[in-house]
């Protein structure tokens, strides 16, 4: 089962929530003040930039309009996401976006009750010359999943992740501690790794600071691998916020993100 471009996903909406304009807008301020080395290499694609988890459409969206000559390609494994960047995706004639998901990546399960999500199926190798992803893969998506999709990157991939992913949740010990508290609580296996010094397949890995933060809620959580043990769907974290008395939220914790750039060939 190939990925489903939006426009032929039922229940599509007449427009876009009122928020989408304003996330977009402010996904193009974030891009713009990456590191300059960063932005070259999304600058420098004049090929095909895949984007991973886009929710609404709105990193695939803020690439499409500073990259016009670039064919922009999001994948949502989220439908009911997805369907948020309908029909404001239009205005950008070099992006599609798609229901579905990278091969072989551990986020594929559950992530809305067991509703299966349809993989990228690439014959011919590459798929793009730069894979990004704005806090859309999991952190096993990343640096442990030892399937395919790596092979369908022919040169870079930019993540905007977490820093204690990279790092091991030493770097967050006071916070980590808390998280240790909450898991014990809801029953989950606390994940354990030390820093990551490489993503296999890539020669090189570099990452940059950025003072861009996320509070510590239950979807970043699930993306940690928190909720790994726990019969917990990615779409039961969101509906969870709006609970009166949620269950898988941290909103005290500021966790704070950084870029990771990965390269095939060293430059």
């Amino acid at each position: 089962m190939e990925i489903i471009k939006i426009d032929a996903l039922p229940g599509l909406p007449d427009k876009s929530p009122s928020y989408v304009n304003e996330q977009v807008a402010g996904r193009i301020k974030d891009i713009q003040l990456l590191p300059e080395e960063v932005r070259d290499v999304l600058k420098e694609c004049r090929e095909k930039i895949l984007d991973i988890g886009p929710g609404e459409g709105v990193s695939s969206m803020a690439l499409a309009s500073l990259n016009p000559e670039t064919n922009i390609v999001g994948i949502e494994m989220d439908k009911k996401h997805l369907t948020g960047a309908w029909p404001k995706c239009k205005n950008y004639p070099n992006l599609e976006l798609y229901w579905g998901t990278l091969p072989g990546t551990p986020s594929n399960s559950r992530v809305d009750g067991d509703i299966k999500i349809p993989q990228l199926v690439c014959d011919h190798g590459e798929f793009c010359s730069v894979l990004f992803s704005w806090l859309g893969m999991s952190r096993l998506d990343i640096f442990e999943a030892n399937e395919n999709w790596r092979n369908l990157v022919g040169d870079t991939c930019v993540f905007v992740i977490p820093r204690f992913w990279r790092e091991g949740p030493a770097c967050i010990q006071k916070d980590w501690d808390i998280i240790k508290e909450f898991s014990k609580k809801i029953g989950a296996s606390v994940p354990e790794w030390t820093s990551y010094t490489n993503i296999p397949g890539f020669s090189e890995m570099k990452f940059y600071t950025i003072s861009n933060t996320i509070k510590a809620r239950g979807w970043i959580l699930w993306l940690s691998g928190l909720f790994d043990s726990l019969n917990i769907s990615f779409w039961d974290t969101l509906v969870d916020r709006w609970k009166k008395e949620p269950e898988y939220q941290l909103p005290e914790i500021t966790l704070e993100l950084e870029v990771v750039v990965a390269r095939k060939i060293v430059k």
